[in-house]
Parts: structure tokens; C-alpha cells; sequence
């Protein structure tokens, strides 16, 4: 970044422009004063001044984007990309090409004339209180987009955990106080309250076991599964997370009999009807979700027709509104060929 200096003033005063992160914190790092030293002494790069080093470090920890996804191990900074606003519930998506690095933002549901373009800086599919302490910790902002600032998340119940009170039934705690930090719990149905502190630890413990379970074995899965409905709302991100790894088994399951294709896709819908609340539109996740979903559609069509379950329009039809969602799930990967190569690996 810093030769821009002398080679670009331009792109310079664009990565100038960009917001630096914690100054203070950065001062107090001896790592980078190790660095500033090590250009200005080891490298004799004495006009590459110590202030200079912070002040790149900071804009590459706040602004830049990873390659991983591209294949590369690291960073890229693309000045302008930071500067549209990151809600959690955005309008946009990104890819970076595998081969030119070129980054490509394209809107994943409709954009009203006049609505401000915006990105997401973090997964969608990571829970409350985590999402927010996170962007918190690394960008010094609390998102107050739509899903944010409603406690159920847009009626998800994304974050939502299982009211642990004796004589209460059907209660789940949420956040008293969307958008801010440490804010109490309480229950949608009892009004039982309790510190944030509280539910991260409950989170943990479930994140622990989750993280113990042979998730490559569907019995152990399934099991786990029925367990945490005991503490989370279905629609948590902990049980999706393991509704998705279930899918993927499922769908590597050879030969795959009726019930496994049935579970399948209820899985698949189960998944969607969340997804479809929280990340809408045209998204590379979606497509993959989609992909599980035709398979099975055609194959639970093809197997009831070779049994006579059902009659050959019936058939058609099903297997037509099969080729309508592949449409659908086409258009979602479409600019993205490592995902819909490995749609397995984006779930």
C-alpha cells in the first residue's frame, strides 16, 4: 500500500481515506513497532516512516476483505468496497475472482431507486450476542439494520434460547434491548430476565458440545439435534448449523431410500424458511440449499413413478416444478463458479 505513495497519488489518497481502527490500540502494539523498525533499520527504508506503518496496518485491519474464498491465503484491499454501510440484513453480495482477484458486487434482492447500497461485513448466519460484539470488537459500531434492532430477527428466532423457568412453557429468552451492548434477556412469555453474560455461557456449553459430536455421523447428529431442542429455538443458528451438516451427509447417503429423501428435504425446507428471513434473495447459500432441494424432488418423483405411485402427468408436473427452482438455483450461483462448484463446502 505504501508504494501508492510514489506510484499512484490518486489510489494513495483513496487508501488515505479509509477509517484507521483503533489508533490508540495500534500504538500500544509492539508487534507493528517491531515492524516500523525492522523497515526503517534492517531494510533501510527510512522514508517509510513509523506513523506510515501504523496507519497502514490500521486501514488494512479495518478495510480489507480475505482471499480465502478465492483461493489465496490473505487479504485484498478494495478501497472503495468499504465504503458502503455494513448492516447485518444487506442488500448486496460480493465475489472476488479466482484468477484477476477483481471483486464484483451485485445486488442479491431488488434495490429501490433511492435506498442506500449496502454490505455485511460478517457471516449471516452467526447468532446474537455474537454477531454484535463482534462487529463491535473489530469495527467499533453496533448495526442497527432491520434484523438487528428486532429482538426475533425478523421472526426467525436466529438467537433465540429456550426460557429455563420451571413454570414456564413455550418461553424464549431474547434481547431486551436490541443494539445494545450487554443488555439483559428476557422472555417473550414469562418475562424471566436474565444478563447476557448468562446466555453467552449457556452458548458456549452448547457450542462445546456441538464441537465434541462426530458431525460426518447422521445417528449422533440426529441425536444432538433432538437434544439442543430441548435449550434453542428450532430456528437457532446452532440447530441450523447442524440441520446443514445433516443435509450434507444425507445427500452423500448411497443408496438413498425414501425416508433418507424424505428427511432430506425437510431439512432443506427447514433451512430455507430461516435463510429466507434472514439473508433474502439471490444468494450463492440459497442456490446451494436449492441444489439439495432438486435432487431431491427428482429423485423422490422418479422413484414413486417407477413404483406407480403416481401416473406419468403427474410425474411431469412434479418434475416441471423441479426445473423451476433449478432455474432459480442457476441464477443464485451464477456469478459465483467456485461455490456452485462446491455447494457442499458454502453450506
Amino acid at each position: 500500500m505504501w508504494l501508492l505513495k510514489t506510484s499512484s497519488q490518486q489510489m494513495w489518497q483513496k487508501v488515505n481515506f479509509l477509517q484507521t481502527g483503533d489508533e490508540e490500540e495500534l500504538l500500544r502494539s509492539q508487534m507493528w513497532k517491531d515492524v516500523a523498525n525492522y523497515i526503517q533499520n534492517t531494510l533501510k527504508i527510512t522514508e517509510f516512516k513509523g506513523e506510515e506503518v501504523l496507519l497502514m496496518a490500521g486501514i488494512k485491519a479495518t478495510n480489507a476483505n480475505s482471499l480465502e474464498p478465492s483461493g489465496v491465503s490473505g487479504t485484498g484491499l478494495y478501497p472503495l468496497y468499504p465504503l458502503m454501510n455494513s448492516y447485518c440484513y444487506c442488500n448486496t453480495m460480493y465475489s472476488i475472482d479466482k484468477v484477476t482477484k477483481k471483486m464484483e458486487v451485485r445486488a442479491q434482492r431488488a434495490i429501490l431507486a433511492g435506498q442506500e447500497i449496502t454490505t455485511r461485513y460478517i457471516v449471516p448466519t452467526m447468532e446474537q450476542p455474537a454477531r454484535m460484539n463482534s462487529i463491535w470488537q473489530a469495527w467499533g459500531f453496533i448495526c442497527s439494520c432491520e434484523r438487528c434492532s428486532d429482538n426475533t430477527e425478523l421472526g426467525s428466532m436466529f438467537s433465540a434460547v429456550v426460557c429455563r423457568q420451571e413454570d414456564c412453557s413455550g418461553g424464549y429468552m431474547l434481547p431486551g434491548q436490541p443494539c445494545m451492548l450487554w443488555c439483559k434477556w428476557i422472555c417473550d412469555q414469562c418475562e424471566y430476565t436474565v444478563g447476557e453474560r448468562e446466555i453467552i455461557d449457556m452458548l458456549d456449553m452448547y457450542k462445546h458440545m456441538i464441537d465434541t459430536t462426530n458431525l460426518t455421523d447422521a445417528d449422533q447428529c440426529e441425536k444432538l439435534l433432538v437434544l439442543l431442542q430441548e435449550h434453542l429455538h428450532p430456528g437457532h443458528a446452532y440447530m441450523l448449523r447442524i440441520a446443514t451438516q445433516l443435509l450434507q451427509i444425507y445427500s452423500r447417503t448411497k443408496p438413498a431410500t425414501r425416508p433418507v429423501l424424505d428427511r432430506q428435504m425437510q431439512l432443506a425446507m427447514d433451512i430455507l424458511q430461516v435463510t429466507s428471513l434472514i439473508d433474502p434473495g439471490m444468494t450463492p447459500r440459497r442456490g446451494g440449499i436449492l441444489k439439495h432441494l432438486v435432487d431431491v424432488m427428482v429423485s423422490k418423483a422418479n422413484m414413486d413413478s417407477s413404483k406407480g405411485v403416481i401416473d406419468k402427468d403427474t410425474l411431469k408436473k412434479k418434475l416441471r416444478t423441479a426445473l423451476v427452482l433449478m432455474k432459480e438455483m442457476m441464477q443464485c450461483l451464477k456469478f459465483d463458479t467456485v461455490i456452485a462448484n462446491n455447494v457442499n463446502g458454502y453450506l
